[in-house]
């Protein structure tokens, strides 16, 4: 894990913990799509599915788009 991802894992650490919450992830566009940076409590099988999100794609990818959360 490179400088930028172990600061981003424990900024999703930091703030999973503060809002209560039990998982969560951190993606960066690369291109148009999207990339995994920082994974918690996420599943092994979920993780391989969700390390590359092309645009538009699933929940990241809709966030993506609308450049605003999800649910």
């Amino acid at each position: 894990m490179d400088v930028e991802n172990r600061a981003l894992q424990t900024w999703l650490e930091a703030f999973v913990a503060q809002h209560g919450a039990m998982a969560g992830t951190v993606h960066l566009q690369q291109g148009e799509d999207l990339e995994l940076v920082a994974a918690l409590n996420i599943p092994p099988p979920v993780l391989a599915a969700v390390r590359h999100v092309p645009r538009g794609k699933g929940m990241a990818g809709i966030a993506q788009v609308r450049k605003e959360p999800v649910e």
